[in-house]
């Protein structure tokens, strides 16, 4: 498990410095060890799919990015539900929420986020 948490760390270098051709190279093998070992509804691998979503998207490479969206979205929702943040929003590196959802529905799925969002910080106190 520390490999695998080594070449997350690793790729999160390449996405600092806009190397996404090498963070690609890294996620794709770490996602497939991740399906194998955890399972394709662990967090660990849901994550992997939007890291490597994200990079994809970087690239231009909208169709794969996709699909690698939908599935991870479609995990959360099995995980966590339809109203929490990690199933409205795919979140990058940076923490800039990427919405999965038709932009059709973008302000319904932001509006759900804030609530979702306020929610959880209203519990922790």
């Amino acid at each position: 498990m520390h490999t695998l948490e080594f070449l997350n760390s690793l790729t999160g270098v390449y996405q600092l410095t806009r190397d996404h051709a090498e963070a690609i190279k890294i996620w794709i093998p770490l996602l497939d060890t991740r399906r194998r070992v955890l399972g394709d509804n662990h967090e660990d691998t849901l994550t992997t799919m939007n890291n490597l979503a994200n990079d994809l998207s970087d690239m231009g490479r909208e169709e794969e990015a996709k699909a690698l969206y939908v599935e991870a979205l479609e995990g959360r929702r099995r995980i966590h539900g339809p109203d929490h943040p990690k199933t409205i929003t795919v979140s990058s590196p940076s923490g800039t929420a990427r919405p999965v959802a038709n932009e059709a529905e973008a302000p319904s799925v932001r509006q759900r986020f804030l609530k979702a969002n306020l929610a959880m910080t209203t519990c922790r106190r």
